[in-house]
């Protein structure tokens, strides 16, 4: 399946979604910091990123939307729980924004149907 870049600033909920997402075959990698998550994202050059948008958006975020935004050939999934972002011009580098839950069936979806868009386009 698909290697994915995980950056979410709660070491719990990393933890909860490496496991998870591992149960759906994929190889996950976890950030806690944007610094952390572009490191990651040279190294290990994921297939797609889950990227929790805390609040406030701050200088170190935009940095790593700055490199998504390059790296457009990367697919971007917001994972936050502030649902506004979904309607805010924030979001624009994403591809799929979904609202944080305890419940990640609406994550592991997106997941799937951004990573079938992505596959699907690249066979053209």
């Amino acid at each position: 399946m698909a290697k994915i870049l995980v950056v979410d600033y709660e070491r719990n909920l990393r933890t909860l979604y490496q496991r998870e997402l591992a149960e759906d075959g994929h190889r996950i990698t976890t950030a806690g910091s944007a610094g952390e998550a572009l490191a990651r994202f040279f190294e290990d050059e994921p297939d797609l990123v889950v990227l929790d948008v805390p609040r406030p958006y701050g200088e170190e975020l935009e940095e790593l939307g700055g490199l998504l935004s390059f790296e457009r050939h990367v697919p971007v999934v917001f994972n936050s729980s502030h649902s506004h972002y979904s309607d805010n011009f924030l979001s624009l580098p994403a591809d799929a924004c979904v609202e944080k839950s305890a419940d990640l069936l609406a994550l592991r979806q997106t997941i799937r149907q951004v990573l079938n868009a992505r596959t699907s386009t690249t066979r053209r």
